[in-house]
């Protein structure tokens, strides 16, 4: 699937890291870390929705959907009644990194 994140963050003349790049970065990182596995090896499957808020990607037989924003209301993920009872409850994380 690919694709670039532009950060904008860049050394002071200094050559430090200013700590508001710092802190901008380890929360762009604990994002990643949480929502990696959606992005790596997946391909695009927004074909599977006519819903415009969100993108979708697939790999294998896991389907994952990312919103564009957080939710203004509670919202529910339902699985496929056609696949087994043992399935993984859907797992997203908000733009503030925490997994919901």
């Amino acid at each position: 699937m690919g694709g670039n994140y532009l950060l904008n963050a860049g050394p002071a003349p200094d050559g430090t890291i200013p700590d508001v790049q710092r802190a901008l970065l380890a929360r762009i990182g604990r994002w990643y870390h949480a929502v990696k596995e959606s992005f790596g090896d997946a391909v695009p499957a927004s074909d599977l929705t006519a819903n415009q808020d969100v993108l979708l990607t697939r790999r294998a037989d896991t389907l994952y959907v990312h919103l564009y924003r957080d939710p203004e209301a509670a919202c529910s993920l339902r699985s496929d009644p056609c696949r087994a009872a043992t399935d993984r409850p859907g797992v997203w994380a908000g733009s503030d990194g925490r997994t919901r």
